[in-house]
């Protein structure tokens, strides 16, 4: 090649605007690369600032998939002896990801191509060197895992689904393959599923988002997120005025907590085809950070309640105030978990301030829980509230539960009588849900104990809740899930049947929400009294969303 393409073929930024080809859809003609913004902060971050530890969380179509297969077929021609291995959900995943760059090596300039020989190519690897001697040979492999050798790069794509679905796999992903680009670059790019647990959330995500960026080194794990909006493709042209009150005042919040402003366009693409996704939107396409942590199992059960939390900022910082009676709410149980959720009514609010479990514990290790715990928040006025089981005697002290909390010092504890059906407890939480309020930092972080014990936070608790079908031959029915994820909604439950049916008793009401009651604009303000409407436009002249 003559001197002066090969000068060119030295900078990273002439080989990503010059040298390679892509087919972006099987509608779309093939085409010269040109890499979008949040590309090129990919590239900038790999290629100038040398990072070794990105984890891209996104939306999905956004492109990464192309740029991160230029990029290995990039360190393939210039960097000799590179190992490099792509890891995704199945073997034929990865495999189009390889097919991707075999699309891009078959266009390359033929003479640039000619100064290579290719030793293995196949579904699942592709091998070449330089034909000048002493070459060493340059290898990508795809599959369901990194297949033993060092590694100088690792792509994993889809950990994220993976670590839901197949938690055996996922920990062969962080305890085998990450390990074997100890001294390489590891890339994880993935769409979410599931809540804050799992190896990815726990190696890689929690970790990168604690490190402050002062101190973070090449080596520590940099969180990148990519929202749908980001593809200015994602448009429709129409009436806005066809947009819901919840999906409006939910695109609204997104705007003041990212700092951004939608078009009309964008604003109708997502009510028309994100919002009515429901359980899928915060996976496919989420706005905000926070919001993939959020995507709930099929059959969440409390998807709308949580939903309308985010968009009504409802997931906040709130203190725990030394001067207001606290509700600790227990669901009792036996070998399993034994979850409290403290409670305290401020200003019209219902905060959940705090969150807590164990297990296999007695009732005199909680009363010591709770006396530490007010001790810390300088709290005075606690009063525990149990299930209908507080009642039962406990037959190794003869004696029921909530007489243990009283011998152990928290007298007149409330115990919740017994309702007919689990879902009337459920409807009481959906009833109580507008008036709540959680702690963003108390109810949203894992609860980790001695001994290596993990309970998923009380959010992550709300949005895994889910029923699944059962049938007995004659009839189909929904049943709630007893599992990891049902005990701190169990918790709250006990709380919200306790305030439903008088047993709680709130000095001070909570305020009432304002309720949707019909159609686009349409509010029901409780002052106008029963059957009486107010007419709200939030549209206004239909300017509400920014051109």
């Amino acid at each position: 090649m003559k001197a002066a393409a090969t000068n060119k073929l030295l900078d990273y930024k002439w080989r990503f605007t010059h040298l390679y080809w892509i087919k972006p859809a099987e509608t779309e003609p093939e085409q010269l690369f040109c890499p979008r913004p949040e590309q090129w902060e990919i590239l900038r971050l790999l290629y100038v600032e040398r990072k070794t530890r990105l984890a891209i969380l996104k939306a999905r179509q956004l492109g990464f998939s192309t740029l991160l297969a230029l990029i290995c077929l990039d360190w393939l021609l210039f960097r000799p002896g590179v190992n490099i291995a792509i890891v995704d959900k199945k073997a034929s995943h990865a495999e189009k990801k390889l097919k991707k760059i075999h699309f891009a090596w078959q266009r390359l300039p033929q003479d640039m191509r000619d100064q290579y020989r290719i030793d293995e190519n196949n579904k699942s690897v592709l091998e070449i060197r330089l034909k000048k001697p002493g070459d060493t040979r340059r290898r990508i492999e795809a599959g369901e895992s990194a297949r033993g050798d060092t590694m100088q790069l690792l792509w994993v794509s889809e950990w994220g689904p993976i670590q839901k679905e197949d938690p055996t796999r996922s920990d062969k992903i962080a305890d085998g393959d990450v390990p074997s680009a100890e001294k390489g670059v590891v890339v994880v790019e993935t769409t979410w599923r599931g809540g804050k647990t799992g190896r990815l959330w726990e190696d890689v995500v929690d970790p990168g988002q604690k490190v402050k960026e002062k101190f973070r080194t090449r080596r520590d794990w940099m969180i990148l997120f990519y929202p749908w909006y980001l593809d200015k493709s994602l448009v429709f042209e129409g009436n806005v005025s066809q947009i819901s009150d919840a999906c409006y005042k939910y695109l609204k919040s997104v705007e003041s907590k990212a700092k951004i402003r939608f078009t009309k366009g964008q604003a109708l693409w997502y009510f028309k085809i994100c919002w009515p996704k429901r359980e899928k939107r915060y996976e496919e396409y989420p706005s905000l950070l926070e919001e993939i942590f959020m995507s709930p199992e099929p059959g969440a059960i409390f998807l709308e309640e949580m939903a309308a939390m985010i968009a009504e900022g409802r997931i906040r910082r709130v203190p725990i105030v030394k001067g207001f009676r606290v509700w600790a709410c227990f669901d009792i149980g036996r070998s399993d978990a034994m979850p409290i959720v403290f409670v305290q009514v401020v200003n019209g609010e219902i905060r959940v301030v705090d969150y807590y479990c164990n297990d296999r514990e007695s009732i005199p290790f909680y009363c010591d829980y709770l006396t530490a715990w007010k001790s810390l928040h300088k709290v005075q006025n606690l009063r525990v509230v149990l299930p209908h089981d507080g009642k039962n005697t406990d037959v190794s002290v003869n004696y029921t539960r909530s007489q243990a909390f009283e011998k152990c010092g928290f007298p007149d504890a409330i115990v919740i009588n017994r309702i007919p059906r689990l879902w009337d407890g459920i409807d009481y939480v959906r009833d109580t849900m507008p008036y709540i309020v959680f702690d963003s930092e108390r109810c949203e972080t894992e609860i980790k104990i001695a001994e290596g014990k993990k309970f998923p936070s009380l959010v992550d608790c709300m949005n895994q809740y889910r029923a699944i079908e059962t049938k007995d031959g004659k009839n189909i029915a929904r049943e709630p899930v007893h599992d990891r994820f049902s005990h701190g909604c169990s918790a709250l439950r006990t709380f919200c049947e306790g305030w439903q049916t008088g047993r709680i008793v709130i000095d001070a009401a909570p305020k009432k929400r304002i309720q949707v009651s019909g159609g686009p604009g349409v509010l029901q303000d409780p002052k106008f009294g029963p059957g009486k409407r107010k007419v709200v436009t939030p549209w206004g002249d239909l300017d509400g969303w920014h051109g």
